[in-house]
């Protein structure tokens, strides 16, 4: 359900998230201000350890001095008693032994007056220490206490918010199973709908399968007949070219009047009414012919370039719509002799 809740609302987390991170951050900030305390207290503590220690070494110092002068100062007058008589001018010295005396008894007054000094310090310092130790507890319970608070309305609000979408949840879990059974009734339905679908196409395609080799049959028998006209139509087709052939020929034969010339180098001769042909340059080597042909009635120039012997230079005129043939048959170097082939209009019965 967590998780569910969790993709459904992305967003909760992050709302979460941004409601602790100002208590997060303050819970921070104290717990460096008490670190900081503590160092703080540690370093006062071991510097106190330190002068004390250092008082403590002079203290025994000036003390060692002072039993070492008494030991002497015994040593003195009992020495000094013993020989009293002998050594009266060693008496003048006591004075100033008491003087030495007097001195060192007030060095150790001083001693044990800045000794008391540095008592009354560490006593302050140890106040002043458990005060800053009493703030701070105090601190710390107040920033545990208004965290713990800032917790609690921020879990009372999560739980709530949680709750809200919980119940909508629940609702669309509801609604996504009403829908469920209402599909379910659906897809049954469309289940009996596609089996009775599967059997009318089982039946159908039995049916085309039927069809298909009856159809099948009759393209082959059909195929057959094809194949029998086809030939029959190619044997017509065979002897159509052929009389059309013979009726091409028939028809040349009898629609062509030939008119035989002769023309010189560089000269120009008529070779037929209203046709007439120069012969410009002659190879007889290769027997070709360059000129041109006119046709003065219609004054065009058709030029004749590297026309071979036996072949033909076709044009048609205009007048009478009518297809003519120039073929050179002999070329020398003086000239060439050939013929013009001039189609005639046959009559319809003919072309027919």
């Amino acid at each position: 359900m967590q998780n569910e809740f969790t993709v459904m609302n992305p967003s909760s987390v992050g709302e979460r998230k941004a409601d602790t991170q100002p208590i997060n951050d303050e819970m921070n900030q104290v717990r460096s201000t008490v670190e900081q305390t503590r160092h703080s207290i540690k370093v006062a503590r071991r510097e106190f350890d330190e002068h004390v220690e250092k008082f403590r070494f002079g203290v025994r110092v000036l003390w060692a001095v002072v039993i070492l002068l008494a030991a002497t100062l015994i040593g003195f007058s009992w020495f000094g008693h013993s020989d009293l008589k002998e050594y009266g001018t060693r008496l003048a010295q006591l004075p100033a032994l008491q003087n030495v005396a007097s001195v060192m008894s007030d060095r150790l007054a001083a001693t044990e007056g800045t000794l008391t000094d540095w008592r009354n310090d560490q006593t302050s310092l140890t106040e002043r220490m458990a005060r800053l130790e009493m703030v701070v507890s105090s601190n710390l319970r107040g920033a545990r206490n208004q965290a713990q608070s800032f917790a609690n309305q921020i879990g009372q609000r999560i739980r709530d918010e949680i709750n809200q979408k919980l119940e909508r949840l629940q609702s669309r879990i509801g609604n996504v199973e009403s829908v469920q059974r209402e599909t379910q009734d659906h897809v049954a339905q469309l289940q009996t709908e596609i089996g009775n679908m599967r059997r009318d196409m089982t039946s159908m395609q039995q049916q085309n399968a039927q069809k298909l080799s009856e159809l099948q049959e009759a393209k082959q028998a059909t195929q057959a007949d094809m194949n029998t006209v086809n030939s029959q139509v190619t044997t017509i087709n065979n002897q159509v070219i052929t009389h059309a052939n013979r009726l091409n020929a028939i028809s040349n034969q009898m629609g062509r009047d030939r008119v035989a010339f002769e023309v010189f180098n560089n000269r120009t001769q008529q070779v037929a009414p209203g046709i007439y042909v120069t012969v410009k340059h002659t190879d007889v080597a290769h027997q070709r012919v360059d000129g041109w042909l006119q046709l003065a009635d219609e004054g065009r120039i058709f030029w004749i370039r590297g026309l071979g012997s036996q072949e033909t230079f076709q044009f048609v005129t205009r007048t009478d719509n009518r297809t003519h043939e120039l073929v050179f048959t002999a070329i020398q170097d003086t000239g060439a002799t050939g013929y013009l082939c001039n189609r005639r209009k046959l009559p319809r019965s003919v072309l027919i």
